[in-house]
């Protein structure tokens, strides 16, 4: 079958392949898949079912207050009131000094502008001063201003959340899959919805972003992709580990491509650091234990070359090893699975990363039923850690077992008990079977989809018992 015509140079185009079910670019699937005849999309059930979820995910929302969101809307209301360069700032302003800004400039801008909406409104719920930084919303401690200002504080996770779930709608329908199946496993999923709006984490903005480059991905202009990924670096680092390996696959042993690649994803990360250049930015965002910890986590290591490192060059090799006959769709998502599943198995990470691995997770799932069951399992995982290890704690931490901080030390030291260490080592093979399945799916053309039907209501389980076992610690004396 001939390309497609291009007005691209010839040695800049993929062409596009078939071989061994790998996915085709601009038509992967013959045939579409259709929804089951019992569930109209417009069903009173369906219907019912997600202004349940809706009302739930608002209840969250406006009653788990989190840290981490008060000292963030802080610093980005500096950038709302004309204190762009929130590094130099509160690096020179003492009483502000021992506040941390360990994001990169990204975040801060986005979130920045949207505070600037909320001021020309007169409804900015972030307190001026920071020793009100903990205490205030709104000028008030309790009470419905509260819940009004912490709904407020994290509508760019919504917005980001919809954008991610539209996107994954037009991936789906791109490349023949049920995009209603990949909404929902967006949407209920355990993992997003403790970190992005219990936790309140801003994870799930570079994970939309990148969820938008997969969109965008395409035969006719690939650099497009590398180039979103240099964007969402700018918000969190993790999204540039992507391009390398990416680059290898997709290079068809053109070099050229790589180095090429490579610079449209870099550049536009850069672009975004320039204008923050200085001292205050590497020492409060790549010098941070809290900032690019990605990279600087590995220092926790006992040897002399962290063993990430050996892992992602091995990736990197073995993407070039796999182009061109796994140049496809699914070799792409294998691939950013592969690099998340690393640095959740051989690097100190937080659990709130784990939201990284989503996107790519749930396209997987929605071609296969086996996949979506190891999924559900790491998801149950990961809510029991947060519930047994770190009760009253949303940010708990995980460590791995090849770093300075083994996990056989650190668990106890942490948690009192030895109990937690199975859950690790669990999501440790989880994590591995995930990526292993995930490639079998390379070589299977005709994987088998779940269905929708009760999807949603296994998918969140784990969610529902957090949510249980949270609202059980405050009534039970003990717990």
């Amino acid at each position: 079958m001939k390309d497609k015509p291009s007005a691209m140079a010839p040695e800049d185009r993929i062409p596009l392949d078939r071989e061994m079910g790998a996915t085709h670019w601009k038509n992967p699937v013959q045939r579409e898949p259709s929804e089951p005849a019992s569930m109209p999309p417009r069903s009173r059930w369906r219907v019912s079912a997600w202004i349940i979820y809706g009302i739930g995910l608002l209840v969250l929302m406006a009653t788990v207050e989190y840290g981490d969101l008060q000292i963030n809307s802080f610093v980005a209301n500096a950038v709302a009131l004309g204190h762009w360069n929130v590094y130099q700032f509160f690096s020179s302003t003492p009483s502000l000094r021992a506040i941390a800004t360990v994001m990169p400039p990204g975040y801060y801008v986005l979130v920045g502008l949207y505070l600037s909406v909320l001021h020309l409104i007169q409804s900015d719920p972030v307190p001026v001063h920071a020793s009100s930084m903990f205490l205030h919303i709104f000028g008030a401690v309790r009470g419905w201003r509260v819940f009004w200002g912490l709904i407020l504080l994290k509508v760019p996770n919504v917005i980001a959340m919809g954008v991610g779930a539209w996107s994954l709608g037009r991936i789906a329908k791109r490349f023949g899959l049920p995009a209603y199946t990949v909404k929902i496993l967006w949407l209920v999923s355990p993992i997003l919805v403790t970190t992005s709006f219990m936790q309140s984490q801003m994870d799930i903005m570079p994970a939309t972003l990148t969820i938008l480059a997969l969109m965008l991905l395409d035969a006719e202009n690939p650099t497009l992709t590398f180039v979103i990924l240099g964007v969402a670096a700018s918000i969190q680092v993790y999204p540039l580990l992507f391009a390398p390996p990416m680059a290898f696959l997709l290079a068809r042993g053109h070099f050229s491509r790589v180095i090429k690649w490579g610079v449209a994803s870099t550049l536009p990360f850069l672009a975004a650091l320039l204008p923050f250049a200085g001292k205050p930015l590497i020492a409060r965002v790549f010098l941070a234990r809290d900032g690019a910890s990605l990279f600087n986590s590995v220092r926790l290591g006992i040897v002399p070359i962290h063993l990430w490192f050996v892992v992602y060059a091995v990736i990197c090799y073995t993407a070039w090893r796999m182009s061109p006959r796994y140049a496809s769709f699914r070799g792409v998502l294998w691939v950013w699975l592969t690099v998340c599943a690393s640095i959740l198995v051989f690097s100190y990470w937080l659990p709130q990363w784990v939201v990284w691995m989503v996107p790519m997770a749930i396209l997987f799932a929605t071609m296969d039923k086996q996949f979506l069951w190891l999924w559900i399992a790491v998801n149950g995982l990961f809510v029991c850690n947060n519930v047994l290890a770190f009760p009253r704690n949303l940010d708990g931490q995980l460590f791995s077992l090849v770093s300075g901080h083994s996990v056989l030390w650190t668990y106890p030291q942490l948690t009192g008990t030895h109990g937690p260490v199975v859950i690790y080592m669990l999501l440790i093979v989880g994590f591995g079977a995930l990526v292993y399945r995930a490639f079998l799916l390379l070589e299977d053309p005709t994987p088998a989809p779940p269905t929708p039907s009760l999807l949603g209501l296994w998918y969140s389980l784990p969610l529902v018992l957090y949510v249980l076992a949270l609202a059980a610690q405050q009534v039970i004396p003990g717990s």
